[in-house]
């Protein structure tokens, strides 16, 4: 039996050479979305789905949609909306892991959006910071998942002790391919862009691509 850290690090390099031969296409959802085989049909290889909710509370959908996804060979991936004013950055992430537990994930990527955040710059960076250490401490691979927009509202533009993790960056213009990616936060690329949103497969998805 593979131990959990080598099925992490084969599922990490199956997106690698996905990505190597153009098998790019992937989506995120919050929604339960049951026909996975006929997402991974329409050429989908990778999904996000949302595994803790901005109320402070895991989401009962998220580990539905994993066990879906990695039964039907997409490469599942989670993200999760924190709750600053909810308190606990440890709690909220060990809250969420214990849900997924025993459930191989590529990546935990955090999302950077209001209302999860508030307006103070130093609390929002000392907190992101604070689930950062703790999904790392937990043994999972990290991403930042936000928009420019947002960054600077809530982490300002000065802030770019993250930039060395994955960005997942929400441009939804239909197009899709990373071109209009302009450099923030001391990011100079993106690994991921979401860029539509779409019906498939009986389902509301974001359409998302790797950059």
């Amino acid at each position: 039996m593979r131990s959990p850290g080598i099925r992490l690090v084969l599922l990490l390099l199956l997106l690698t050479v996905q990505s190597a031969l153009g098998l790019t296409q992937g989506f995120d959802t919050y929604l339960l979305q049951a026909d996975m085989k006929c997402m991974y049909d329409k050429g989908y290889r990778f999904g996000i789905f949302r595994c803790y909710q901005e109320q402070g509370i895991y989401d009962a959908n998220c580990v539905p949609n994993v066990e879906l996804a990695t039964y039907n060979g997409i490469t599942p991936e989670v993200y999760m909306a924190p709750c600053l004013p909810c308190g606990g950055a440890e709690k909220q992430v060990d809250e969420m892991l214990a849900k997924l537990f025993g459930r191989q994930i590529a990546r935990v990527w955090i999302l950077v959006e209001s209302p999860s955040w508030t307006t103070d710059k130093t609390k929002n960076r000392d907190f992101i910071q604070a689930l950062v250490d703790r999904l790392e401490y937990r043994g999972k691979p990290v991403g930042v998942c936000t928009t420019k927009y947002y960054w600077e509202a809530t982490m300002g533009m000065d802030y770019s002790e993250l930039s060395s993790k994955p960005l997942w960056y929400v441009k939804n213009t239909g197009q899709g391919d990373c071109k209009d990616f302009v450099a923030f936060g001391g990011w100079k690329k993106a690994q991921y862009k979401s860029y539509d949103e779409v019906s498939e497969c009986s389902s509301q998805v974001n359409k998302d691509i790797a950059c």
